[in-house]
């Protein structure tokens, strides 16, 4: 039995938390086949894409659910809406509405299949220093260019990279670029109040991993492109935990690790690699040094954000 509207919307509303999409580079690359899956294809961390052959959103709805699908998604050309986000209890009916007369042969379609399996751990760093955790994650942080601005992203898996917003605020699509990488990607969804945006773009690198909230005192490392020069790799400072408050429901870290405009959006990590922080801003005052703030990790898990 499908939920009630108000029940959908609500859960429709949870699924659509940044949390929602950072787990989702959480499952693996084998999935439990059903009997003739009517959508499959070569599984990515648990996930597959497909070009549908068009039909009513009743009949996709049931091929979903025939071929075990767990979340289902649809490229509209400027973004993914989900139909479904965790089948078969949430299927967003904004999706109906979008298609009254059917989905569109050739729409393109991300999926993730029920029954995968998780991922091993990775394996533990054999000790932990700032530049053991500094090459375990330079791959997965890239430069972005929106206009006249630049900032840095992190990648979290399932092609999603995280920034802050001020950084591309407007746009529609940003530039990202590092030692291997230089890509095209689509602003997805956005959050103003928190600061905070989800990219979309093609990745080979590792999803990072989040951190636990960091005690007082502790080690910390800014990676990024501080100043927003166009340079191949990032760079690293490191800092200490200076102060850990709570503003308008967010939790916050303040660091004395070195943090420039560029810097703006790449992940603030312990020295094991983990992400504790997204770097939001500084206080530019020739007066104050080594005051610079992140978005803790566990914030990130409940801002709704616009987009898919």
């Amino acid at each position: 039995m499908q939920p009630s509207p108000s029940v959908a919307a609500r859960k429709l509303v949870a699924a659509l938390a940044i949390l929602s999409v950072v787990s989702l580079a959480s499952v693996a690359d084998t999935a439990a086949q059903s009997p003739s899956p009517c959508l499959q294809g070569p599984l990515s961390h648990g996930f597959f894409t497909v070009t549908y052959e068009g039909g009513s959103v009743p009949e996709l709805e049931s091929c979903a659910y025939r071929s075990d699908i767990r979340a289902l998604y649809a490229w509209t050309g400027s973004r993914y809406v989900p139909l479904i986000t965790a089948a078969p209890d949430i299927v967003n009916r904004g999706f109906h509405e979008l298609y009254p007369g059917g989905v569109p042969a050739g729409t393109r379609l991300i999926a993730r299949r029920d029954g995968v399996a998780q991922p091993d751990p990775d394996p533990p760093l054999a000790e932990c220093t700032a530049a053991t955790a500094t090459a375990r994650v330079s791959a997965s942080v890239a430069q972005v260019h929106a206009g006249d601005r630049a900032g840095t992203a992190f990648y979290v898996g399932n092609f999603r990279w995280l920034t802050a917003e001020h950084v591309v605020s407007g746009e529609d699509t940003v530039q990202l670029t590092n030692a291997t990488l230089d890509v095209t990607a689509k602003v997805i969804g956005t959050n103003a109040d928190g600061d905070l945006a989800v990219l979309s773009a093609d990745s080979n690198a590792r999803a990072l991993t989040w951190g636990a909230p960091p005690e007082y005192g502790s080690d910390t490392l800014v990676i990024g492109y501080g100043l927003g020069h166009r340079t191949a790799a990032a760079g690293v400072t490191r800092g200490v935990v200076s102060e850990r408050f709570v503003e308008d429901g967010l939790h916050y870290i303040r660091t004395d690790a070195p943090a420039n405009p560029g810097n703006s959006g790449g992940p603030l990590i312990d020295i094991c690699g983990n992400v504790i922080g997204i770097v939001q801003s500084k206080i530019a005052d020739l007066t104050v040094e080594g005051v610079a703030f992140a978005l803790a990790a566990e914030s990130v898990d409940v801002r709704p954000i616009s987009g898919p």
